[in-house]
């Protein structure tokens, strides 16, 4: 459930809509790495992460549909740890949540959903993608702000664009598994 912590924000509207993903994608439970992230922290007063997603107010930190990847080191044992990921960084889903900012679905906890499941097909809405994406790339992977980008690092790779709707929707098939 979205709070918005201002009025202007209650018509906000998430930046991931699953188009197919009833039996393919799946959500999956982890925790948010809040110690040590230079990337993103857990409150509206990081301000230096606002500009991953060229925002220059605190709408949020990590916007649904930002890549994450595993935190190094991260145990299985308590749970996978995720950060938002950077450049060639293995991917390991998208983001469900907004987190930090005036859109925090998180507030204080450190729970966080990512979406995996190879053959999903998303629609993801700016400024999760990056412009520079056209109709005829191909494959996606994480740029170093954990926005799609265009790239072609095997290990790396999120998606395929399948197409682009205007600038502010594409639409993905996710390969992550």
């Amino acid at each position: 459930m979205l709070r918005p912590r201002k009025l202007s924000l209650v018509t906000a509207r998430r930046t991931l809509r699953a188009l197919y993903a009833q039996t393919q994608g799946y959500p999956y439970g982890a925790k948010l790495n809040t110690a040590g992230s230079a990337r993103h922290k857990n409150n509206s007063n990081n301000q230096s992460a606002f500009a991953a997603f060229g925002q220059s107010s605190g709408v949020a930190n990590v916007f649904p549909g930002a890549v994450l990847t595993r935190s190094p080191g991260a145990s299985l044992l308590g749970g996978e740890t995720l950060d938002l990921a950077a450049a060639n960084d293995v991917p390991f889903g998208l983001s469900a949540n907004f987190v930090g900012g005036d859109l925090d679905d998180l507030v204080d906890n450190t729970e966080i959903g990512a979406w995996r499941g190879s053959g999903s097909v998303w629609v993801v809405l700016a400024p999760v993608f990056d412009p520079a994406v056209a109709a005829t790339d191909n494959t996606l992977v994480s740029d170093a702000n954990g926005r799609l980008a265009v790239g072609a690092t095997a290990a790396a790779i999120v998606g395929r664009l399948i197409d682009k709707l205007g600038t502010n929707a594409i639409v993905v098939d996710l390969l992550i598994p």
